[in-house]
């Protein structure tokens, strides 16, 4: 599984870009008349600041026309994020 860190982006920005991405009728009409990529996003609770159990997630397929692992590892070629993990 690969995986990055965000940099100063933050995981609330790439939420809102992924949940934005994902409107049902863009996805669903756009991936009927155009060839796109099929991914997946899975998000899930991992510690709450209040030490209460994590158990809560949140998983969707959006269609995109970019290969976006390629993008980024050219990203990361150039160095862009502040860790590789």
């Amino acid at each position: 599984m690969a995986s990055f860190y965000l940099g100063n982006f933050g995981i609330g920005t790439f939420i809102h870009i992924a949940l934005y991405t994902w409107v049902d009728t863009f996805v669903h009409s756009n991936m009927i008349t155009k060839k796109n990529n099929l991914y997946k996003i899975r998000l899930e609770e991992v510690a709450l600041k209040d030490d209460s159990p994590a158990s809560k997630t949140i998983e969707f397929e959006f269609g995109n026309h970019d290969d976006i692992f390629d993008i980024i590892a050219k990203m990361q070629d150039k160095n862009m994020f502040d860790d590789k993990q």
